[in-house]
C-alpha cells in the first residue's frame, strides 16, 4: 500500500511539473522557438511525473488510485497540448 506521505510528495511533484509546463507553454506561444530547452525540459518533467504516478498506482488503494488518476489526466492533457501547440 502506498503511504499518504509518499503519495502527497508524488502529487506535489506532479503539480510542480504541471505548473512549469504551463509556464513554458505560455512562453512558447509568445516566443516561438526561443525557449526550446526549457520547453523540452518541461515535457521531460511531465513524463517523469506520469511515470512516477503510474508506478505508485500499482500499490495504491482505491481512494489513492482516484487521486492519481485525476493527476494523470491533467498531466496527459498538458502533454497533449504541448505536443499539438505550434511554438
Amino acid at each position: 500500500m502506498t503511504t499518504r506521505d509518499s503519495l502527497n510528495q508524488c502529487i506535489d511533484n506532479a503539480e510542480q511539473a504541471l505548473q512549469y509546463a504551463k509556464e513554458q507553454l505560455d512562453r512558447g506561444k509568445q516566443q516561438e522557438h526561443y525557449n526550446m530547452m526549457e520547453y523540452s525540459d518541461a515535457q521531460l518533467q511531465l513524463e517523469q511525473a506520469v511515470m512516477a504516478l503510474e508506478k505508485m498506482e500499482h500499490n495504491a488503494n482505491e481512494q489513492q488510485r482516484e487521486r492519481i488518476d485525476r493527476a494523470l489526466i491533467q498531466l496527459r492533457n498538458m502533454q497533449h497540448e504541448m505536443i499539438t501547440t505550434l511554438h
